[in-house]
């Protein structure tokens, strides 16, 4: 079934700007954990310097092509939980094998005593039942979420984090959970704050999705928190297509068939706060605000244990 609506895309595009004169060199490479020695899946591979990227698959492989002139540059290539590689381009051609191990990352938690305390349940962000339109991401590599206050810095951990999920599109494909703490100099997305890598399916349709973190035992930050939805490979069968108006440069409306990839996440018409933010694999943390209609109050929100 083709739905003829009108869609805002955050178009995260895995392209390289290849003038006619460029040739381009093909990196191929093998991830995997260095204790193990098991094949790391959904790692990522970055060159930020084109702002592009890719994942590993389900073996740890990964194919990479660059243009002739960028093989000064360097690839970062990352796994949560791990820690990151980066190699300049000449130097990955001129090793003897393609294997990139990742050490894994030791952390020290800390020590926090929860005994007869007692605690209140909170819901902070969207909590709407009535999505306004969806929001959609044209490829895997792309982030999405919001920004989670905490008002009164209050202390407590995070019990869940619930995203909206549209019926358009896969609501079943597998997604990677991110929550990232505050970067105070830059104001955006810093370091991650869930360690684990947790990647999950809605197998319940179209609505409120729950992941549950009680086992992770989060602090909920002072400072507040982002929570993101990552999409990722998992398969061509999460492939679509869909039927969406496309203005032309006459300003005048016309419908095309555009292929999209994974589930598609509800959202409000109207924001009172500008929290919402994106970002395609090798590019930098954009918020999207008043200007970029469409794009606003995307449906997600946290469940917090606050102590009393």
């Amino acid at each position: 079934m083709n739905f003829k609506v009108t869609i805002f895309l955050v178009q995260f595009f895995v392209i390289f700007p290849v003038n006619i004169f460029s040739q381009n060199i093909k990196i191929e490479g093998h991830i995997i954990s260095q204790e193990s020695l098991e094949p790391i899946p959904y790692a990522t591979v970055e060159l930020k310097a084109l702002k592009t990227g890719v994942y590993s698959d389900d073996s740890g492989h990964f194919i990479l092509n660059v243009p002739d002139e960028h093989l000064n540059d360097s690839i970062e290539i990352s796994y949560m939980g791990y820690t990151q590689s980066k190699f300049s381009i000449r130097e990955f051609l001129s090793r003897e094998k393609d294997t990139i191990k990742l050490d894994k990352l030791t952390y020290e938690i800390e020590e926090v005593s929860v005994v007869n305390r007692k605690t209140a349940k909170k819901i902070i962000g969207i909590t709407s039942n009535k999505p306004w339109n969806f929001q959609v991401v044209n490829i895997f590599g792309g982030q999405l979420g919001r920004f989670i206050p905490n008002k009164k810095e209050e202390e407590g951990f995070i019990e869940s984090v619930s995203y909206y999920i549209h019926n358009l599109g896969h609501p079943d494909a597998p997604f990677r959970v991110r929550i990232y703490s505050v970067d105070k100099e830059n104001k955006c997305p810093g370091d991650d704050l869930l360690k684990d890598n947790l990647i999950v399916s809605n197998n319940k349709g179209a609505g409120w999705f729950t992941v549950d973190l009680t086992d992770h035992y989060l602090k909920f930050p002072k400072e507040g928190m982002y929570v993101m939805m990552e999409w990722i490979y998992s398969g061509d069968e999460f492939y679509y297509e869909n039927e969406i108006r496309h203005r032309t440069e006459d300003t005048s409306d016309k419908m095309i068939m555009r292929t999209f990839y994974g589930q598609t996440l509800g959202n409000l018409n109207k924001q009172k706060d500008e929290g919402f933010w994106g970002k395609g694999l090798g590019e930098d943390w954009i918020m999207y605000n008043f200007n970029h209609k469409g794009y606003i109050n995307v449906m997600i929100n946290a469940k917090i244990q606050i102590f009393k």
